[in-house]
């Protein structure tokens, strides 16, 4: 048996040998393209990257609490629900001057898309680190709306973000700038760009919002880190009725609308952000906080800002609000634990209070609220992490205004196991 098998080895190879000498170039041109085609196809997994995160949560809530998961309570009592939070899958393609992202979110109930862009980097070596962004994706305006809530301490953005930027992407097209290490200016990012304004759906007028983030910090000493940043918004929303409503001294006064359909109140917003990290024996110490300001304008039973595929045909109102929120993380020690601590507030309108609210035509749009949360983040492995966190919610009270004569009953526990690759 042994002898026949060396037999057959013997004549394969004579065979190989005789067929390469009958046409070497051919031979090795075949191998060449071999070559080329395994490096073009190991180099575009090299370019290739795909990540991702599944957030599944327990939501316990107090009889009139907003969840997260899972369909609103019918049922008396205090409500709970089960559900996936955020099932996330992020496609990455970068060559030399250009990266694609395409990023989807999945749960039990639908799929649907967060980013969808591709940026063109800087072909100057002095500005290594700009570049131009187009496409959908996270809107530049302070610090909380691209912290990414994979990693974010707390389980949802602040309030005033659901409010003011719901979805916190929109389309557009975006500049960023950064000098390059070693440049005097190196700890400072300027990011400003035009945008739809609707967050992520069609455009429905011929107006773009500007948005703006200039932003900068750097290392202090060896354990203390600072950053900070200014933002501006700068945007329009479409007049649909004959009439909108301005906040005066006395209250909401009547304006007629000259051109219905062609005519636009101002949305505008200031804001200021810092983080500062501080490490010890004791862990690191984070504190980061943001506030904001500005004019905005919606209909009068709500405060959000326009996240349709549709104009609402509803009078404007425009109210001066103002929000944000201070937050304090504490690692324990050289434990992969970490307690959180915020605090967070939004009025939006700032000339209005509970006991004034109906006799100058406000409603529950007009309530101002204020959040406290604690929790505990434990990073278990690189991969998985847990969460466990409680909010007590406030709101003013109103006489008068049914379901806010006294605070509602809306405090939240949320607990949350997140994997992700």
């Amino acid at each position: 048996m042994k002898r026949t098998v060396l037999i057959a080895l013997v004549a394969l190879s004579c065979t190989s040998s005789i067929v390469w000498a009958q046409n070497p170039k051919k031979e090795l041109r075949k191998l060449t393209q071999r070559v080329e085609r395994l490096e073009k196809a190991t180099m575009n997994q090299r370019r290739l990257s795909i990540s991702g995160y599944l957030q599944g949560q327990t939501q316990y809530g107090q009889e009139q609490a907003r969840l997260r998961v899972g369909e609103p309570s019918k049922e008396e009592g205090m409500p709970h629900r089960m559900g996936i939070r955020r099932g996330r899958i992020k496609f990455d393609y970068t060559e030399r001057l250009a990266q694609m992202v395409f990023q989807l979110d999945v749960n039990e109930s639908k799929v649907s898309l967060k980013d969808a862009y591709f940026e063109l980097k800087s072909p100057w070596r002095s500005l290594r680190r700009s570049g131009l962004k187009l496409g959908v994706f996270n809107r530049p305006f302070g610090y909380e709306i691209e912290y990414s809530s994979s990693r974010r301490e707390s389980p949802e953005r602040s309030q005033i973000f659901n409010e003011l930027f719901p979805g916190e992407r929109d389309m557009g097209l975006m500049l960023s700038l950064s000098p390059n290490k070693g440049n005097a200016l190196d700890f400072l990012k300027l990011e400003a760009g035009l945008f739809v304004g609707s967050g992520i759906h069609s455009e429905l007028d011929n107006r773009r919002d500007f948005i703006g983030h200039l932003s900068g910090g750097g290392k202090l000493s060896e354990d203390l880190k600072l950053s900070a940043g200014v933002s501006y918004y700068h945007g329009f929303v479409q007049h649909t009725r004959e009439q909108y409503f301005s906040m005066e001294v006395d209250g909401f006064k009547t304006h007629e609308v000259k051109a219905v359909g062609s005519s636009y109140a101002l949305r505008q917003y200031f804001g200021v952000d810092a983080q500062l990290a501080l490490s010890t024996s004791l862990g690191t110490t984070q504190l980061k906080g943001e506030y904001l300001w500005g004019q905005q304008p919606s209909r009068r039973g709500s405060f959000r800002s326009p996240n349709s595929n549709k104009l609402h045909i509803e009078p404007l109102y425009l109210r001066p609000f103002s929000g944000g929120y201070v937050m304090l993380v504490q690692g324990l020690g050289g434990l992969p634990v970490s307690a959180v601590l915020k605090y967070e507030w939004l009025d939006p309108n700032t000339q209005l209070s509970g006991d004034n609210l109906l006799p100058k035509g406000g409603s529950e749009a007009d309530l101002s609220s204020q959040t406290l949360g604690m929790g505990l983040v434990w990073r278990m492995s690189k991969s998985l992490r847990l969460q466990a966190y409680y909010d007590f919610v406030h709101n003013e009270r109103a006489q008068g205004l049914e379901g806010y004569e006294t605070d509602r009953a809306d405090n939240v526990l949320t607990l949350r196991i997140q994997y992700s690759f």
